[in-house]
Order: structure tokens, then sequence, then C-alpha cells
């Protein structure tokens, strides 16, 4: 197992490691904390002072690369 899927194993609606683009899975390992974030109810900015300013920039680009909402 790769540490993507590590990550990854316990998130239901994100597609196995395998199945990820390449740019989403290299966000995934480097920023773990993206992977089962749920910003639900928070604005922009909330996200950004809770996972700070470089993993907020992931985590957008990931949910949008996986097409997430």
């Amino acid at each position: 197992m790769t540490a993507v899927h590590d990550v990854l194993k316990h998130v239901s609606v994100v597609p196995p490691a395998a199945e990820l683009p390449a740019a989403a899975r290299i966000l995934a390992e480097t920023y773990p904390q993206i992977v089962d974030f749920d910003s639900t109810g928070m604005s922009v900015e909330e996200v950004h002072y809770f996972l700070g300013e470089s993993a907020a920039i992931a985590y957008f680009q990931y949910r949008s690369l996986l097409k997430l909402p």
C-alpha cells in the first residue's frame, strides 16, 4: 500500500489512490490533512485560518481536481 492509500482509505467520497489524478495524489501526500477536512459552513478565510495558507490553497486545488463541491 502507498502512503496516499493509507491517508485516503477511510474517506468514502474520495476515489482509491490509484484512481486519483497525479496532481491530487501529490497534494494528498504533501498535505494529508486536506483529504478529510470538512469545510462545511466555513468561509474561505476560516479554511485558511484552520489549515494554514499553503494547506488551504492545496485543499481548494485538491477539491477542484476531484470535482468535489
